[in-house]
């Protein structure tokens, strides 16, 4: 604890979270009085970031007023019930996270939030918080909330995981970038800047969205997931520069139709899970930045799927996921063979009863498949980068039960020893060792596969000699993809599976 206070006199930085602190050390506050030795006052700089979050803290010091240069505060996740008065001296306060907490702070009582942020005839005079740019209050049981016109520089709101019925506008907010709001019970949206960015309202209870022209000139990401949307308004059509769209698990039997209102998208993730669709506008196929579609759990056919997936659509430059699970298909569109940058492909439980019609070793890019409950041909052993694939609960017969409850890496060793050279499917495949095949990882649509002490040897084994270099690049990405927005449940799944697997080569090597 002394090297860390010692170093935050030394960089006005100082991290304390996750230290089970049931009290802030009066260091923290007066530095000066609490040097060692060797030290000079002159070297001791100004707190500027403090991180207290994830600790047992009951209650804030009153000495956080001697904090006058603090900017950065952090408070997460403690056993808060009361801010304290003196927060509202802290003028050059930026940042405040104030969130995770299982119950409400008594925000009325103690500061009452008038105090903090708004200047009113009806208040003291202390100085306010107005230079705040980030507040995060999420995950609290905060069913009001005052007015917050006065937090002019406000650029990222973060009241998620409440009991909000009802928003204060803010519209007044000239500067502020991203609102999320998900997580509570709003039957409106609160009158919102035009220089938005970012809106996140999903798991709410709204019905229609009357602000989207307002919020043309900025919006590039939408979040509207589980909601009570019949129907999305033809004014989604001016959100000029929208890239991410989630609309998953609300009531639209269809999306807005016509090239005048997909084509200025430029989506490039687009999620209708979970709802009525039973079909798609074709102009989603000519989206020149569409990455991720995303439509699982619909009513979805194959002409449907065929009239955006075919050899001349666009989007087989740049689709990357593909995601159709729990739809009304009964094959694979054969255009899906065109689609060469595909890495994640997602059709379990439809009624499909092979997947030959598609060229699979044109697909060299794909790494995940997820087909069980249908039938896996032999040729998706072609698929040189395929790292992930899930047969769980297909009727085929050309690899034995045997080979799948040994897992992906016997799966796959299988499908291109087949795939390589013509054999006898009626026989066991020939064995060669284990380390020469690529690296997979197993995904399943609900569990892990079944766990036997000779697939943990066997696991334990399979490592592909690779630098250490480019799998510290190979997990960075990986993070950095997990950290993404609208990442599938599946998609995300496998990305945990597959970090355990490098973070596992990693750890050999080093």
């Amino acid at each position: 604890m002394q090297r860390t206070l010692r170093q935050s006199r030394q960089s006005g930085a100082l991290n304390l979270s996750a230290r089970d602190l049931k009290d802030v050390p009066k260091a923290v506050f007066f530095p000066n009085m609490h040097m060692e030795s060797d030290e000079q006052h002159w070297e001791c700089r100004d707190l500027v970031k403090l991180d207290l979050s994830y600790n047992d803290l009951v209650a804030v010091p009153a000495d956080v007023e001697q904090l006058q240069a603090l900017t950065w505060l952090k408070l997460k996740q403690n056993q808060l019930t009361d801010i304290p008065p003196q927060l509202a001296s802290l003028t050059s306060l930026v940042y405040l996270d104030l969130s995770k907490y299982d119950y409400p702070f008594h925000l009325y009582q103690s500061v009452s939030w008038c105090d903090l942020f708004i200047p009113a005839t009806s208040c003291m005079k202390p100085p306010h918080l107005t230079k705040l740019r980030s507040v995060s209050v999420q995950q609290n049981l905060l069913e009001t909330l005052p007015p917050l016109s006065s937090l002019v520089l406000l650029e990222t709101l973060d009241v998620s995981k409440n009991k909000l019925a009802a928003m204060p506008a803010l519209d007044a907010l000239r500067r502020l970038k991203s609102v999320d709001l998900r997580h509570n019970r709003l039957d409106d949206l609160p009158t919102l800047p035009s220089t938005l960015t970012m809106l996140f309202a999903g798991h709410n209870r709204l019905r229609d969205l009357p602000q989207l022209e307002r919020l043309a000139p900025a919006l590039t990401v939408l979040d509207v997931r589980c909601n009570q949307l019949d129907a999305l308004p033809p004014s989604i059509a001016s959100l000029d520069f929208l890239t991410s769209l989630d609309v998953s698990n609300n009531n639209l039997s269809d999306l807005p139709p016509g090239r005048s209102t997909i084509d200025p998208l430029l989506s490039s993730s687009l999620a209708a899970e979970n709802n009525y669709l039973t079909s798609l506008p074709v102009d989603i196929a000519e989206l020149p930045r569409l990455q991720a579609l995303r439509v699982q759990k619909n009513r979805l056919t194959d002409a449907a799927l065929a009239a955006v997936v075919h050899i001349t659509a666009p989007i087989r430059y740049t689709l990357v996921e593909l995601d159709v699970r729990n739809n009304n298909l009964t094959k694979v569109p054969p255009g899906l063979s065109a689609f060469q940058l595909l890495d994640t492909l997602l059709v379990s439980f439809n009624q499909i009863t092979a997947l030959d019609g598609v060229h699979w070793a044109n697909m060299t890019k794909l790494t995940s498949c997820l087909a069980s409950n249908n039938r896996i041909p032999i040729e998706l052993g072609q698929t040189v980068h395929l790292r992930l694939v899930n047969i769980q609960g297909n009727p085929q017969r050309h690899i034995r039960s045997s080979v799948v409850q040994r897992g992906p890496h016997a799966v796959l060793q299988h499908l291109q020893q087949v795939a390589e050279k013509p054999v006898d499917l009626t026989r066991a495949p020939a064995k060669r060792p284990l380390d020469q095949s690529p690296s997979a990882t197993w995904q399943s649509d609900d569990e892990s596969p079944p766990s036997t002490k000779r697939r943990a040897t066997e696991d334990s084994n399979v490592l592909i000699p690779v630098e250490t270099k480019s799998l510290a690049q190979q997990i960075e990405a990986a993070e950095a993809e997990m950290d993404g927005f609208g990442v599938s449940s599946a998609r995300l799944a496998a990305l945990k599976k597959e970090l355990a697997n490098l973070r596992k080569q990693q750890a050999q090597h080093e």
